[in-house]
């Protein structure tokens, strides 16, 4: 019985809507049933059951699909470039021209260029199988740990390894090392890199013209040398009791390291006692930490402070062209202010960007002329493409976007809606009680209001009168639209 009732519901809604609507549109509006309507920016919209299911179709003619939260794609430009999302975080996938690139849990693929069987491509099923093809067009492929080739991994040009940890070789820009039992035997023997370890016994690493680094007993004993022009000299620790570095820029106490440091240099002077608790940076970082309290540090045109670590943090980014400045109470609440500098020295700053939240009851966003109020929003932290995509017309129960004298909101997924353009067009919708549309334009001139969709309703278009009555009946002068 609840099955032919709702299928019902459908026909009806479908009938009234060829009934009320012209044949000049295909605009239609059942709240959280169905409704196709064009928004605040120009883009088209098909949404039925809420944010269930929609399609959209921008001015550019870009479309966009969803069956939330399982799928959403989105094309540019035609189907040759896309980015897809399945149930996301669980898969993803995307197309740029000819390549393509994916994500299924711990399943990663990649490949270059669809139309060249040849071209790179790599599958990666984490931590097991690896295979596929490098930019040099040699092939390879793994069985983790049992043995194999990886290629272009973990910064690594080349890996092969047998019955991991047992046997690894790895190759980096030319420099190649073997490793058994790793980590504790390797060596490598390329110029400009010699590296001889037995782990954590004794080992050796130096680089020509550079350092000089060993360790006896790690993390016992380290040492290393520096051949740095204006910055050479030695350092050392003895592991837990004390450490010291000289070089020309810079001389360095350690008691108990890591806990106390002194450091004094051309740069920057460091004092850590103890760490982490209390941090002094000055020269080319400023920096005070009474950690977990408070601290704050400013270097190369940024500034970072926190209060009772990890709850609230401030940072802010000069810029050539703009200043960022980001505030958080994690997670209930998060700012984001962003500032475009002008070269008018009466004008030395002006807001282009606002995004803040109080998670989780809502949040507020402004860009330009635009700006966006919704709620609740169950994203904490700053709005990214793919969860707008996928969750968050799911869990807003009420959106409001203005944009100079235009202006969208809606409740309950469409239960209530209401557009505004400009001072002359506007409609209102309370589903399925109450409908009104007023356009003002010297071409349009329309007026119309109904209740329960038809029932009761009527229109005016210029000098034509008409009155509605049971969903078919018209009276009323004027030419049938």
């Amino acid at each position: 019985m609840k099955h032919l009732l709702f299928v019902g519901l459908l026909l009806f809604c479908v009938c009234s809507v060829r009934a009320e609507e012209s044949p000049k549109s295909s605009l239609f509006d059942w709240g959280f049933v169905a409704a196709r309507y064009e928004d605040i920016h120009g883009v088209e919209r098909l949404r039925i059951l809420g944010p269930l299911l929609e399609y959209a179709v921008t001015p550019e003619d870009d479309s966009f699909t969803a069956l939330r939260p399982l799928y959403s794609r989105v094309e540019r430009d035609g189907p040759a470039d896309y980015r897809m999302e399945i149930a996301w975080p669980v898969a993803s996938a995307k197309r740029m021209g000819d390549e393509v690139s994916g994500r299924c849990l711990l399943v990663y693929w990649r490949r270059q260029d669809i139309e060249d069987p040849e071209s790179r491509y790599h599958i990666r099923i984490l931590p097991v199988y690896f295979q596929g093809r490098d930019k040099h067009g040699e092939s390879y492929r793994a069985v983790f740990p049992l043995g194999g080739r990886i290629h272009e991994f973990l910064m690594q040009d080349r890996m092969s390894f047998v019955l991991f940890p047992v046997f690894l070789d790895t190759e980096r820009a030319g420099v190649k090392t073997r490793n058994v039992f790793w980590p504790v035997y390797a060596v490598t023997r390329d110029a400009p890199l010699y590296r001889h370890r037995v782990f954590p016994f004794y080992g050796q690493l130096k680089r020509e013209e550079a350092y000089r680094k060993r360790f006896v007993l790690w993390p016992i004993w380290t040492e290393a040398e520096y051949y740095y022009p204006g910055s050479s000299g030695r350092a050392y620790i003895l592991f837990p009791l004390f450490g010291r570095t000289r070089l020309e820029d810079q001389d360095t106490l350690m008691v108990v390291p890591p806990l106390v440091r002194f450091s004094r240099g051309e740069r920057l002077n460091v004092v850590n006692s103890p760490w982490p608790f209390i941090q002094i940076k000055t020269g080319e970082v400023e920096q005070l930490y009474l950690w977990p309290l408070f601290g704050r540090r400013v270097m190369r045109g940024q500034r970072t402070t926190f209060a009772l670590w990890p709850l609230i943090w401030g940072h802010r980014t000069d810029r050539s062209d703009a200043i960022v400045r980001r505030s958080m109470l994690i997670p209930f609440y998060y700012s984001e202010v962003q500032e475009a500098r002008v070269m008018d020295p009466e004008e030395d700053v002006r807001r282009i960007a606002v995004q803040r939240k109080v998670w989780p009851l809502g949040s507020y966003r402004r860009e330009g002329e635009e700006s966006r109020f919704r709620a609740p929003d169950l994203w904490p932290v700053r709005d990214i493409p793919v969860v707008e995509r996928n969750w968050a017309p799911l869990w807003t129960l009420y959106a409001r976007t203005r944009m100079e004298d235009d202006l969208d909101s809606e409740l309950l997924w469409g239960l209530y809606r209401h557009r505004r353009r400009g001072e002359e067009k506007s409609y209102t919708s309370i589903f399925p009680l109450l409908e009104w549309k007023r356009d003002d334009r010297e071409e349009e001139d329309r007026f119309r209001w109904s209740l329960l969709k038809g029932l009761i309703g009527y229109e005016r278009e210029g000098d034509n009168r008409r009155l509605r009555l049971l969903y078919l009946l018209r009276i009323g002068r004027g030419d049938e639209r």
